[in-house]
């Protein structure tokens, strides 16, 4: 069972409480404290959404359970700027694996201006983007994001490899 569907369980369940508390003692403490829980809840389905478990399963790799997960953030217009960055980082890279190439461009030019918390992340960003380009025929900017990606710092192996792959293809 994944976390948002636990949640909304957890919601139910205040709200029945809540409900059940209310209809026998009344509007008192009891009802005010659940209603509250479930809100509050509520409010952080809105505010993260499955973001980050979608994001969690994508880096596992497990597009399709990523996938499933962040169809179910309704609305990520309405996520908080950081797990909406991530939003469109993780639909970016699902769009990039099933070639749509303009949709993950999109996806990722946003994830890139909302800002994302780690180096690694925000070279990921850009040696997917310069990669687009690179496939579309944009060799100028191809090295713009070539450049963006390895400005940023990152320990990880397979990255700078991809990065150094990018800078051959460039020549």
């Amino acid at each position: 069972m994944t976390y948002h569907v636990l949640r909304q369980i957890i919601v139910v369940l205040c709200v029945a409480v809540g409900a059940t508390l209310h209809y026998q003692l009344g509007l008192g403490f009891g009802a005010i404290a659940c209603y509250a829980a479930a809100l509050l809840l509520t409010l952080t389905h809105f505010a993260f959404g499955t973001v980050w478990q979608s994001y969690r399963a994508l880096r596992r790799g497990k597009p399709a359970e990523a996938e499933r997960l962040l169809a179910a953030t309704r609305f990520p217009n309405l996520l908080l700027r950081s797990p909406r960055a991530y939003y469109h980082l993780t639909a970016g890279m699902l769009d990039l694996q099933q070639k749509a190439l303009a949709d993950a461009r999109a996806h990722l030019e946003t994830a890139h201006e909302l800002g994302l918390r780690d180096d690694t992340d925000r070279a990921l960003v850009a040696l997917n983007l310069g990669h687009i380009a690179y496939v579309q025929q944009h060799p100028a900017d191809a090295r713009r994001w070539l450049e963006r990606a390895r400005a940023h710092p990152t320990r990880d192996l397979m990255l700078r490899d991809h990065i150094r792959n990018l800078e051959r293809a460039l020549g």
